[in-house]
């Protein structure tokens, strides 16, 4: 059944904001009829559905002419039992009051909602599974030519994704928490990820370890390929390994060609990018001189340049290439967000739109700098967003998976009711220094193991308590030593910033301001 006429069931901190939501939806939809009724309930997640039986009752006439009753998903319990109380249908609504509206789009598409779960969780299972078709259709596209499970088409969907491992560049990435190597690949596995490119160092280039680490990338079934300098130095079982090799040239073709196996992707690169002309003009030599040594599994990579260093020449020739050479393209945003001192997760969902638009159908992530942690699964994410768009035939907006990790699309603030009876009031404007006391607390984070620490120094000795969990780290260190509560207070403060930091990879500090820019503030200092 599509409802027409629905309530809306709200606490009293919500009721502005339901109220808010409801003259919208009135606004959107003509057919649309909204009642709201406000529990005595002052905050959802306190509450249950049988606790606010009660309320309902009181408005049992109000509810029986209606098609359906929407109840704040954050209440505790299943709604089956009011159901049966109020003989109407009765459902959980989203946990954030804020994606009401989706919810009720969602309805008038006719979707069900549950008793039990709430809206949002409802809708995210929907859209995983309407994602899991799309993407077993996009498997089943006409390949340009495959290697073992790999797909490489002329133009995307679908969208490779291979991820390149600099020497250096190890410690830097969120994925390489896990313990060795192997791990950090299962990890890229589960990502979606179709290879793992292995690079090496201009001056120093351990051939055998990269080799171990090729047959551990082959292992977890996924391609394996080497990003070398000199292509003429690598030794013949490594070049026989390589499932990709990047960066090859016109004048490397004929080096190699004799060396690797028939079935070996080159990915051509031009030997110059003067002008458009003359890199397109290199791209064809390269593939030429392939195609007469018998090598017909080409991947073309125009080469993107950094920002303000000829990246929107390098998007034209893109274009121009993709349009004059049928073969598979591929391009690297990490040579955008790698040299940019902006936030990746923004870059690279662009750069994916863009470059997926274009017809590029592979990308190459990179972590090899601090800033670009987590890079891997930013592009896998997406990746999700373009693919999920690009069936709906509309722009990566309000699809299942999205990058907004800073700000929200959405207002889903709480304000405090006005209706409050509030006895007093105080507005603290001055800095009020700490109490000294004789304990006190120092913590760190261990980003490697995901673990925040916090030593507690009282009566000459240090006691040590970690974890992941800054609640039950608070909890342990509060109910085992003898803090005040203005001290509690504190050590709750910086374990919200420490658990904030190993969420975002930003660096913690004990003391420091975990985001140093306030531009959203709209201060004084900000706007000047």
């Amino acid at each position: 059944m599509i409802a027409t006429k629905v309530v809306l069931v709200t606490t009293t901190s919500a009721k502005e904001l339901v109220e808010s939501i409801a003259r919208e939806l009135l606004d959107n939809y003509n057919d649309l009829k909204v009642e709201i009724i406000i529990t005595s309930v002052p905050v959802a997640s306190l509450a249950s559905t049988e606790s606010i039986l009660n309320d309902l009752l009181k408005h049992k006439k109000q509810i029986e002419n209606t098609d359906l009753v929407i109840l704040p998903g954050m209440l505790r319990g299943s709604a089956r039992k009011l159901e049966e109380v109020l003989g109407v249908p009765v459902v959980k609504g989203p946990k954030y009051v804020g994606d009401l509206p989706d919810m009720i789009a969602l309805l008038k598409k006719g979707m069900r909602f549950s008793t039990d779960v709430p809206a949002d969780d409802v809708i995210a299972v929907d859209g995983r599974r309407r994602l899991n078709r799309l993407l077993k259709k996009l498997s089943d596209v006409k390949p340009c030519f495959k290697i073992r499970n790999v797909t490489f088409t002329l133009r995307p969907p679908p969208l490779n994704l291979f991820y390149e491992l600099c020497p250096a560049a190890f410690s830097n990435c969120r994925l390489h928490r896990f313990k060795n190597f192997s791990t950090l690949v299962e990890a890229l596995a589960k990502l979606g990820y179709s290879g793992v490119i292995i690079g090496c160092d201009v001056e120093n280039c351990c051939y055998g370890d990269m080799q171990a680490k090729m047959l551990e990338v082959k292992k977890h079934g996924l391609l394996a390929g080497i990003d070398v300098y000199e292509l003429s130095e690598v030794p013949k079982e490594v070049l026989k390994l390589a499932d990709i090799i990047l960066n090859v040239t016109a004048e490397h073709v004929e080096i190699i060609a004799r060396r690797v196996q028939r079935n070996t992707v080159l990915v051509l690169v031009p030997e110059r990018t003067n002008s458009l002309s003359e890199a397109i003009n290199s791209i064809r030599k390269a593939v030429k001189l392939a195609e007469n040594a018998g090598l017909r599994k080409l991947v073309i990579d125009p080469v993107l340049k950094p920002p303000l260093l000829g990246l929107s020449q390098s998007l034209i020739l893109l274009k121009d290439a993709v349009s004059l050479i049928k073969y598979p393209f591929l391009a690297g945003p990490c040579n955008v967000y790698e040299l940019m001192d902006a936030d990746s997760p923004g870059i690279i969902a662009l750069l994916t739109a863009l470059l997926f638009e274009v017809g590029v159908s592979n990308l190459l992530i990179t972590e090899a700098s601090r800033k670009a942690c987590g890079a891997a699964e930013e592009a896998a994410y997406a990746r999700k967003m373009i693919y999920e768009a690009f069936t709906r035939k509309s722009p990566p907006k309000d699809t299942l998976y999205n990058l907004l990790i800073l700000k929200d699309k959405r207002k889903r603030e709480v304000q405090p009711s006005s209706e409050c009876l509030v006895s007093r009031r105080k507005a603290v404007e001055e800095a009020i220094p700490p109490r000294m006391e004789e304990v006190y607390v120092k913590l760190y984070v261990n980003r490697e193991a995901q673990r925040i620490i916090v030593d507690v120094y009282c009566k000459g000795e240090v006691v040590r308590y970690e974890g992941r969990n800054p609640l039950d780290l608070g909890r342990a260190i509060v109910r085992e030593i003898g803090l005040t509560a203005e001290h509690a207070m504190y050590l709750g403060f910086e374990l919200s910033k420490a658990y904030t930091a190993l969420k975002t990879a930003k660096d913690y500090v004990q003391d420091d301001e975990l985001f140093t820019w306030h531009g959203y503030l709209g201060s004084e200092k900000a706007i000047n």
